[in-house]
Parts: C-alpha cells; sequence; structure tokens
C-alpha cells in the first residue's frame, strides 16, 4: 500500500515536473523573467536560488507553478509576462500542454521497451540436440501452442498447460 501511494505520489511528480519544465523552457527561451519554479504547493521543504530563478519543492504534491511578474497584471518589471507580444506569451501557456504531451509519448516509449509488444504466435528459438523435444521431431522455427499436439515427458519442463488425459506428460503441439 505505501509502494503504491509512493510511487502515485513519484509520477504525480514527474507529471508536474514536465508541465512547470514546459512553461519554464518556453518563457527562458523568450527571455521573460521567472521569479521562481515550484514544484508542489503550501509550505516549502527545500529550495535553491539558480542565476535568476528561485527553485523550489513544496509540501503538497498537488500542482506546481512558474511565478513570472506581470502574469496578474501589469508589472515594472522589463522582462515580465506583460511585456512581451502575445504569440510569446501564448507559446509560454502552450508550453505545459505540449510538454505533457512530450510526457505521454515518452511513457509509452518506455512501457514498451519494459513490457514488449504482443505477439500472435510463438515459435520455437532453439533445440538442443539429445533431448526429447530433438527425439520428438520438434525443429527450430516451428510454431508453438499449448494446445493438444503430441505428448513430451514431463521433464521438459513447464512449457505449456497440463492436458487432461495426457497422464504425467505435457501436451504441446507443434507445427510449421
Amino acid at each position: 500500500m505505501l509502494i503504491t501511494i509512493a510511487l502515485t505520489l513519484l509520477l504525480f511528480g514527474l507529471v508536474i515536473l514536465f508541465h512547470e519544465g514546459g512553461h519554464l523552457l518556453f518563457a527562458k527561451l523568450n527571455r521573460i523573467y521567472v521569479e521562481e519554479f515550484a514544484i508542489g504547493m503550501g509550505p516549502k521543504l527545500i529550495g535553491f536560488q539558480g542565476r535568476e530563478t528561485y527553485y523550489s519543492l513544496r509540501l503538497f504534491p498537488i500542482g506546481g507553478y512558474c511565478k513570472m511578474p506581470g502574469e496578474d497584471g501589469e508589472s515594472e518589471h522589463p522582462n515580465g509576462f506583460d511585456k512581451k507580444t502575445v504569440p510569446q506569451r501564448m507559446l509560454v501557456v502552450f508550453g505545459g500542454a505540449l510538454f505533457n504531451f512530450i510526457l505521454a509519448i515518452l511513457l509509452f516509449i518506455v512501457a514498451f521497451m519494459m513490457l514488449g509488444s504482443p505477439v500472435k504466435e510463438a515459435r520455437i528459438g532453439e533445440v538442443q540436440a539429445g533431448q526429447p523435444a530433438a527425439a520428438a521431431g520438434i525443429e527450430v522455427g516451428m510454431k508453438s501452442s499449448p494446445s493438444a499436439g503430441r505428448r513430451f515427458p514431463r521433464e521438459m519442463g513447464g512449457t505449456g498447460r497440463r492436458q487432461p488425459g495426457h497422464g504425467n506428460g505435457w501436451a504441446v503441439a507443434a507445427r510449421r
């Protein structure tokens, strides 16, 4: 249960980091001053001052923010959000959604790398000489399925399902 909660918070934190990172990147590319980049809300847990921006991690992992002067009205800062053109401001706002999309693509890539992709059929990859599979005529490249078929000794291991009515052996179908 605790592991599930920790992993959920970690994944949510990753989504927040990517989203807010998109806003930050586009703000910096458009030379907009970012006063603070925060992951989380509420009281500050840790933080440090970068060259221009203060970076912080906050207690409640329910969001984050990029604090830019001029977001809520006019500011005195020469590089405030309000001093930039409409297309520049639109890019900063769009950056969060764009990075959410990029994160989704990256997570799908990682998932497919870890879990693989479905295959329609299993094929025999190796048959060792002198073993029961070789004696039964199984060859490399044959399709394999755990449905009814040839009987092989139990010593071959658990690569198929036990078939009723086949004694102590395993029933495996192997065909070209």
